[in-house]
């Protein structure tokens, strides 16, 4: 079986027990690394092993399909 490994920016976490949860390794590094606390984490694709990035919430989502929020502001008082 291939190794996990975890990231998060450029930094590469030890797995510290395969049979661990990837959440429960989050929670694990909280303490070395606080902004993990909130972070989401992706998976490989279909596969224990490989690379599981811990990401920040909103740079995890400004990455899912690039959907961009527009706030709408109709015109009052605008004459047709």
């Amino acid at each position: 079986m291939t190794a996990r490994v975890f990231k998060f920016g450029d930094i590469v976490i030890p797995d510290p027990d395969p049979s661990m949860h990837a959440d429960d390794v989050r929670k694990m590094y909280v303490s070395a690394y606080p902004a993990l606390t909130n972070a989401v984490i992706t998976y490989p694709d279909g596969q224990e092993a490989g690379t599981y990035e811990f990401r920040d919430k909103g740079e995890a989502a400004g990455r899912k399909g690039g959907a961009q929020t527009v706030e709408f502001k109709p015109s009052v008082g605008r004459k047709a």
